[in-house]
């Protein structure tokens, strides 16, 4: 099957295309062709999307990665905010809508809420694609809590720390977030449906082609 990809709008002199999908493929080429070393594997066949159907391609893409495996939190919240950085979609609403189409309402809020973490905190955080769910509820929880700007001091003393290392210096930080009912019960609060996001790269399971 042939790569997706759409033309960029604004190409550099090495980059002119977008991948929807088709990652695999187009990692298992660039492999092949750096072990052939013969010329061999230097093309691949490619679908070119329309600015009109790469929303619908990107929904396709979502779920079949859902079926193949499961993503993670934190890579479903990636791909979100890169669609949006990028102009797929006008707002993160709109993204989680459109990709998240059969999911329910509480779920589609939650990825969305989500995204807002992966926007603060994907230069912040390590591994974050190792995030669990349950983590991720208590970072998004954190931030509308006005902590943002206190947990990006505490993961500065620990940036060349691991993830197990961060998420327990985090933790008297993220207590504050709860209310004594929610830690009592382990219960966290539902993440809000409404905010947007700015422009930059594709998803963690895309990127940009010759």
């Amino acid at each position: 099957m042939p790569v997706e990809v759409w033309k960029l709008s604004q190409p550099t002199d090495q980059f002119r295309y977008g991948l929807i999908s088709g990652l695999r493929r187009l990692t298992a080429h660039q492999r092949l062709a750096t072990l052939r070393q013969n010329g061999s594997f230097t093309q691949i066949a490619a679908f070119l999307r329309s600015p009109e159907t790469i929303p619908q391609a990107m929904a396709d893409m979502v779920a079949e990665n859902e079926i193949r495996s499961e993503t993670s939190p934190c890579g479903k919240a990636a791909t979100l905010l890169a669609a949006t950085r990028v102009g797929i979609f006008d707002t993160l609403d709109d993204a989680t809508q459109t990709l998240h189409a059969s999911a329910s309402r509480q779920k589609r809020a939650r990825l969305r809420a989500f995204a807002e973490v992966v926007e603060d905190l994907e230069d912040a955080i390590a591994t974050p694609e190792r995030l669990t769910g349950r983590q991720m509820h208590r970072l998004s929880a954190a931030l509308r809590a006005g902590l943002s700007k206190l947990i990006h001091l505490t993961l500065r003393d620990h940036r060349r720390s691991a993830l197990p290392t961060q998420w327990q210096a985090l933790l008297p930080i993220l207590s504050e977030s709860l209310d004594p009912s929610e830690e009592a019960t382990g219960r966290h609060p539902q993440p809000p449906q409404t905010s947007a996001a700015s422009e930059a790269g594709v998803n963690h399971k895309a990127g940009k082609i010759r």
